[in-house]
């Protein structure tokens, strides 16, 4: 839950670049080529890159300038240092293959390449994801994340097996902030809903001005009485953290609704989550009248409380204009105004959800809406399925995911980090939380082969 210049929830490859399709030419030394490209490549990541045009191809130049090419390269370097080495992890075709940069601080990259199969091989194709820590196993991700400062959390486990122990863990039974990742548990609240029969997914519900939220998402822009279904406004929630979706559902379904579903699907910070707020709320409490709702919010007890929101806050307009940004500079009552959970308990969420949602359930439809946006691209290179749900505000990030093997196990690892005096490095959180999922992948590979 987030303001329009963050998107939370959203994590993105640096760079894409994919121009045409190679023929499947036969050179002898193309390896050699591929390589050498690579390492020439890999040079550029420096404080002020030297780009030779002459290894790139002129169509993918006018789609991607050297002025434009060189900052990229440059913020590679002044986030992660320079390369270190490059390695080539596997080859797609004989012009086409996948590489590991290493870069100085403790980083590594993926990269694909692609090279014209014609002399002088020039590159068509570039592809950076997001860098990851190189970590050989569970132990060094705990230690890994230790190393960050505040508080942080971690938990993944495999699904729908009795008697299965925790694979890794680290203050997995300590609540934080979740951010945006407690929309969640509105989902869990509408396949209940859905499965005793009170709504369906087809229901179509109007967008009102009482439930316009802020970004993330778009939905704020669209007119008020834009007619969506419940299961429209559940992907633009899951997929795009959409806030205006979340407040919608959660209007549809009620509070009380959004509350009740935290013991069925396991919370265990259920007094800290009441009342359950929407995002508008939250706008409204931090980010208006100088932060001062905030402390008359925390002044009052639960019905006191309920009581705000209802009158005070309820008469106030969220309009962008008004919002007061600078109160994000810094962290803002993250310890007591947010939605709260442990990465066991999201975990545990995860796992109701991917039962709430088995095929023959009423409420089926929704398992794929965990999975539009995948969270960190590399993880459905690992992973035969990937669900997931990030959030984050100012001194407050969480990931969970609900993953699915090649060999049809099932697992969950949610990871969360609490600063109230900071904001948080998300780079170097995902880049963990990243190698945690290849090293879950490598486990669930690892066990099968050995049962």
């Amino acid at each position: 839950m987030r303001p329009v210049f963050y998107n939370p929830g959203m994590i993105r490859p640096l760079l894409l670049l994919s121009l045409v399709t190679l023929s499947q030419a036969s050179i002898a030394g193309t390896d050699t080529v591929l390589e050498v490209r690579a390492r020439e490549i890999s040079k550029m990541v420096a404080a002020e890159p030297t780009i030779d045009p002459a290894i790139f191809d002129k169509t993918l130049l006018k789609q991607l300038p050297i002025t434009k090419l060189a900052p990229i390269f440059a913020g590679f370097f002044e986030k992660h240092g320079s390369a270190t080495g490059v390695i080539l992890k596997g080859r797609d075709s004989e012009f086409s293959g996948r590489f590991e940069l290493s870069l100085e601080r403790e980083v590594v990259m993926p990269m694909s390449l692609t090279l014209a199969a014609q002399p002088p091989h020039a590159v068509i194709g570039l592809w950076f994801g997001a860098p990851s820590v190189p970590l050989k196993d569970f132990d060094a991700v705990v230690a890994e994340l230790a190393k960050l400062p505040g508080r942080t959390g971690f938990e993944c486990r495999e699904l729908g097996v009795e008697n299965t122990p925790v694979i890794a863990a680290r203050n997995a039974e300590e609540t934080f902030a979740i951010g945006s990742s407690f929309k969640l548990y509105v989902l869990g609240a509408l396949a209940q809903a859905v499965e005793t029969g009170r709504r369906k997914l087809g229901d179509v519900i109007q967008l009102t001005p009482a439930t316009r939220s802020l970004p993330s998402g778009r939905m704020h822009t669209w007119p008020a009485g834009s007619p969506v279904t419940l299961h429209t406004l559940a992907v633009a929630m899951i997929s795009e953290s959409d806030n205006t979706a979340t407040d919608t559902l959660m209007q549809t379904l009620t509070r009380a609704a959004c509350e009740a579903i935290l013991e069925p699907m396991h919370n265990t910070s259920i007094a800290q989550n009441k009342p359950f707020l929407t995002t508008g709320e939250m706008f409204k409490l931090k980010l208006t009248n100088g932060g001062k709702w905030a402390d008359a919010y925390l002044e009052r007890d639960e019905l006191g409380r309920r009581k705000l929101l209802a009158n005070e806050l309820a008469q106030i307009e969220l309009r962008p204009a008004d919002l007061e940004l600078q109160l994000l500079a810094s962290p803002s009552h993250i310890d007591t105004i947010e939605w709260f959970a442990s990465p066991r308990d999201m975990v545990a969420a995860m796992d109701a959800l991917r039962t709430a949602t088995e095929p023959g359930k009423q409420a089926a439809g929704l398992r794929e809406v965990l999975s539009v946006n995948p969270g960190l691209p590399a993880m459905k290179d690992v992973f035969e399925w990937v669900g997931f749900k990030g959030g984050s505000e100012t001194g407050v990030l969480n990931a969970t995911f609900l993953l699915r093997a090649r060999n049809g196990r099932t697992f969950a690892l949610s990871a969360a980090w609490n600063d109230p005096q900071a904001a948080l490095d998300e780079e170097r959180f995902f880049a963990i939380v990243g190698r945690a999922g290849q090293l879950l992948a490598r486990h669930a590979a690892a066990e099968a082969t050995s049962k």
